[in-house]
């Protein structure tokens, strides 16, 4: 558990080098920004209800979920090899798609102007 105070300073440290952040970002949250999710759970039914409460957890934080959010139900088998390749071809087109809406978003509508607040 953290201790109280601490959090983004300790979060943004945790990364790798090379690995990007969003700590100098001055944008709120995900304002204007296209969110894909991607839900694993042991079922469809926690798949479906998962992807419902990121959905709105995305909503919440400004952000724009993409039209499709894949859901991978891990209780059918393994989807990945231990190389991360994809093992069912639909949840590979699937991930496709997501990959290409998010990246559709961002071309076609790009970073927004920051927010302007009220004094």
């Amino acid at each position: 558990m953290r201790s109280p105070g601490s959090g983004a300073d300790e979060f943004a440290g945790s990364f790798g080098a090379g690995e990007q952040t969003v700590t100098d970002d001055t944008r709120v949250y995900f304002d204007g920004r296209a969110v894909g999710l991607v839900v694993t759970a042991a079922g469809w039914q926690a798949c479906g209800t998962t992807l419902s409460a990121l959905r709105n957890v995305v909503h919440a934080m400004r952000g724009w979920p993409t039209p499709l959010g894949v859901t991978l139900n891990s209780g059918t088998g393994p989807l990945f090899t231990a190389d991360g390749d994809c093992t069912d071809a639909a949840v590979g087109a699937q991930l496709d798609l997501l990959g290409g809406q998010v990246h559709e978003f961002a071309v076609r509508f790009g970073a927004p102007a920051p927010s302007v607040r009220a004094a």
